[in-house]
C-alpha cells in the first residue's frame, strides 16, 4: 500500500509529520512520538495526556461511521474537530462528541447516545441478495464494505439505487481504503453486478406481470445460468452479462415450465 502523509497536532498546534500506510499506523506513531518526548524530559513542551493533546489528521476520510463503531479504541480517537462533526452526522443520532471534561474523564473523544441501540435494534444491515456487494439497512441507506485493520466497515452511501452506488464506489475511491486483496476487484464486481439485475429485470418484463409478482432475483456464483426455485429467480451475473436478451428468455421460458410441471 502506497505511504500516506498526516499531520499531527499537539494542542492545536503542528508538531509533526508522519508517513504511514494508513491512519491507524499514523496514531501508533504519533503516540510513540509523544511518549518518547516526555521521556527525553521534554515534559514542559510535550504535556498532557496524549488523547486529550494530540490530533492525528485524517485527510483521506478513513474513520468512518459504522453500527459496530468502537468508540475506546485509538483508532476512533485522536480526531480533530472536522472530523468528530464528520462522523457524528454520519451516526445521525448514534453518536454524540464527548465535552472537554468528559474527554478528561473517559479519555474518549465520542461516545455512544442512548439511541445508539435503539437505533440499531430496530434494523440491521444486511446483504443484499440481487447485488451481494451492497448491503442495506431495512427501507433506508445503502452500504459498501471495506477492509480495515483486519476488520470490516461499512461506509454509507449517498446513492438511492444500486447503480448510484457503484458510481459513488468509483468516486470516493473506496477500493484505495479497502485493505482486502481483491478490493478493486470487488469494485469492478459491483458494477458488473448492477448491470446484471438491470438486463435480467428488463429482460423479465415480458412475462405475466401477475405471475412474476411474487419474484425476488439472487445473484448466484454457484448455479451456471439461471434457476427458478421457491419465489426466487436465481441468476449467474456472467452468464446474463454475456447472454443475448433472446438466450435469457428462451432460459426462463424453460425454467418456467419446468416449475409447472412439478
Amino acid at each position: 500500500m502506497p505511504r500516506r502523509e498526516y499531520k499531527v497536532y499537539h494542542n492545536g498546534k503542528l508538531a509533526k509529520k508522519i508517513s504511514a500506510d494508513k491512519r491507524n499506523s499514523a496514531v501508533k506513531k504519533a503516540k510513540a512520538w509523544f511518549y518518547r518526548q516526555k521521556k527525553d524530559g521534554l515534559e514542559k513542551k510535550i504535556e498532557g495526556k496524549a488523547r486529550v493533546v494530540l490530533v492525528v489528521s485524517d485527510p483521506y476520510e478513513e474513520v468512518n461511521y459504522h453500527p459496530d463503531f468502537d468508540t475506546s479504541i485509538d483508532e476512533s480517537n485522536f480526531l480533530s474537530r472536522s472530523d468528530i462533526r464528520r462522523i457524528v452526522r454520519q451516526s445521525e443520532g448514534g453518536l454524540k462528541q464527548n465535552s472537554k471534561e468528559e474527554l478528561e474523564k473517559d479519555l474518549r473523544q465520542i461516545r455512544r447516545t442512548e439511541n445508539f441501540k435503539i437505533k440499531h435494534g430496530r434494523a440491521r444491515i444486511k446483504q443484499l441478495l440481487s447485488v451481494p456487494l451492497l448491503h442495506k439497512k431495512g427501507n433506508e441507506s445503502y452500504y459498501y464494505s471495506i477492509t480495515q485493520n483486519g476488520h470490516s466497515r461499512y461506509i454509507k452511501l449517498e446513492g438511492r439505487t444500486p447503480d448510484e452506488c457503484a458510481i459513488e464506489v468509483r468516486k470516493r475511491k473506496l477500493p484505495r481504503m479497502d485493505e482486502s486483496k481483491k478490493a478493486r476487484h470487488k469494485a469492478e464486481q459491483l458494477r458488473m453486478n448492477c448491470e446484471a439485475i438491470k438486463k435480467i429485470i428488463w429482460v423479465m418484463r415480458i412475462f405475466d406481470s401477475q405471475r412474476m409478482q411474487w419474484v425476488r432475483y439472487k445473484n448466484s456464483r454457484s448455479i451456471l445460468s439461471l434457476e427458478i426455485k421457491d419465489r426466487f429467480i436465481l441468476f449467474n451475473p456472467n452468464w446474463v452479462m454475456r447472454s443475448t436478451e433472446k438466450d435469457i428468455i428462451t432460459e426462463a421460458r424453460q425454467k418456467i415450465s419446468e416449475v409447472e410441471l412439478t
